[in-house]
């Protein structure tokens, strides 16, 4: 038996053997392409976890910062309570404060007379 056809014009057959070597060859390219696809998806999914991580840390800093601008304004708010100055006392000082400045640029605006 030969294990070629021998006639013309047929399509030759493949020996089991070749039929194998290419089914592994194939089977090695598949199972390579899977690992650089694999690899590929992995790389994507690190770059994700990298810019969530990092927009994560960013909204953290801004929360913290807007907290210790909160706490920066209470914390001034005790002070003035404590050293007296509310609402009304400090609108009647800044009141006082305007009006002598008021006071000393007229004073400085009017021509002197000698006496």
């Amino acid at each position: 038996m030969l294990p070629f056809s021998t006639l013309a014009g047929k399509q030759k057959t493949i020996p089991w053997g070749k039929k194998l070597e290419q089914r592994r060859k194939q089977e090695a390219i598949k199972q390579r392409e899977r690992e650089m696809k694999a690899e590929k998806e992995a790389e994507a999914e690190r770059k994700k976890t990298v810019s969530r991580e990092r927009k994560q840390m960013a909204e953290e800093k801004a929360r913290l910062e807007i907290m210790a601008h909160k706490m920066s304004a209470k914390k001034l708010a005790r002070k003035k309570r404590r050293l007296g100055i509310t609402k009304k006392v400090s609108h009647a000082y800044i009141g006082i404060v305007i009006a002598s400045a008021v006071r000393m640029k007229s004073m400085a605006l009017a021509p002197s007379i000698p006496p």
